[in-house]
């Protein structure tokens, strides 16, 4: 027979327990002397009671209180585990969590002969992160020009718990007030078997020219070049082989450790979307003079998709310092729009993404140094266009 009291499900057992501790309380008031050993003995009738219980751990923890059952107490004293099978969860989050158990057990299982937890599941930590971008435009025929942008920098915090996290980053140049002609953001969602990521990089217009085809005898100068405006938003999915030994997480945001040196082989699919417009009426008077261009404006605007293979490796230096390094070239299509000064066409796509960490940690304590950089090369009836960028990263936090 089963009763419902304020959402909880009584039944005769539950009754019978509540009755048998309120026999024991006043045996207790009467017989003070006794009363560590009911409670003890109460606590195990209470587990034999619960027949149903598959990890009764999590009980010691209520002191004597069934109705701390309810997971918003484990919640407010950081008790609750996804596994834990005593807590009584409404049912919509009950739900929820048996999709994060069936994603955790699919996607984020390692081999702990390779892979070990960090034993903490939340962490702070504070990033400076800079980086540059660079184009190289080449008209079949014509002078080639070679382009770099300044450095861009940018600070900021993140602070994660479990799979949740919350980051803010700020450009420095905003910091000093004066305008910023770059943006970029990137999102990532990292599992031990499959890894998704965004990224979105803007260049509004301030460049500065490094070569310009034999101007100089091919030297390097630095002219400043307002007359390009880009844009790339791409998507990017990539599978690791070795998932069970390998945890690129260890290495790149020290959540989990690599106990041994371990790689793995790499597949993936990257798209992205690039809007590249020169306007050649904006070259510095002296290049003009140089050489004039037959077009003063060009325009590529195009999709690239590829498919990338590749390898990363971690090798574990020692207790406390793990180096990673990661090389994935690609190769697809690149389709231009019929905006494009090509119109719209099919053309081949070459893609190369590279990477690098060494992460030092110290019992909570941890510190990452981090590059990566991506390239593509794009080539029409008319002009070869590669773009790409490098990144650098420098985070020092905490777990807890």
């Amino acid at each position: 027979m089963t009763q419902t009291f304020k959402g909880l499900k009584i039944t005769s057992a539950f009754r019978s327990g509540i009755l048998l501790r309120f026999l024991l309380l006043t045996f207790m008031f009467v017989f003070p002397g006794l009363k560590t050993e009911a409670n003890t003995n109460y606590l195990e009738l209470q587990i034999d009671t619960d027949a149903h219980i598959d990890s009764p751990d999590s009980i010691r923890q209520l002191q004597g209180n069934i109705l701390q059952q309810e997971f918003h107490y484990f919640l407010r004293h950081r008790a609750l585990t996804m596994n834990d099978s005593i807590v009584s969860m409404p049912p919509f989050i009950k739900k929820v969590v048996g999709i994060y158990k069936w994603f955790d057990r699919t996607f984020n299982t390692h081999d702990t002969l390779y892979v070990g937890s960090s034993g903490y599941k939340g962490k702070v930590e504070a990033m400076g992160d800079s980086w540059i971008d660079a184009y190289y435009f080449h008209p079949h025929d014509m002078l080639s020009i070679r382009m770099l942008s300044d450095f861009y920098s940018s600070v900021g915090l993140k602070a994660q718990y479990s799979i949740l996290s919350l980051g803010y980053s700020v450009n420095v140049k905003h910091m000093s007030l004066s305008k910023s002609t770059h943006r970029k953001t990137d999102l990532a969602l990292n599992t031990a078997r499959v890894s998704l990521e965004f990224h979105l990089w803007q260049n509004n217009g301030r460049t500065r020219i490094r070569k310009f085809g034999g101007y100089r005898d091919g030297a390097l100068i630095d002219e400043l070049f307002e007359g390009l405006k880009f844009k790339s938003i791409s998507f990017g999915g990539y599978y690791y082989f070795n998932y069970k030994k390998f945890s690129r997480s260890a290495a790149y945001d020290a959540s989990n450790v690599q106990k041994r040196s371990q790689g793995t082989w790499i597949a993936g699919l990257s798209g992205t979307f690039y809007d590249a417009r020169f306007d050649f009426t904006k070259l510095p008077i002296k290049l003009q003079e140089f050489y004039i261009y037959p077009f003063d404006t060009y325009r590529l605007y195009y999709n690239s998709i590829n498919l990338v293979g590749g390898y990363s490796f971690n090798w574990v230096l020692s207790n406390h310092l793990t180096f990673n390094i990661t090389a994935a070239p690609g190769i697809g299509m690149s389709i231009t729009f019929s905006d494009s000064t090509d119109g719209r066409k099919v053309f081949p796509s070459y893609y190369l993404k590279g990477q690098g960490a060494l992460t030092y940690t110290y019992k909570r304590l941890f510190a990452t140094i981090s590059a990566r950089g991506d390239a593509n090369l794009l080539q029409t009836e008319r002009v070869g266009f590669m773009t790409g960028f490098l990144d650098g990263k420098v985070s020092v936090g905490m777990r807890f």
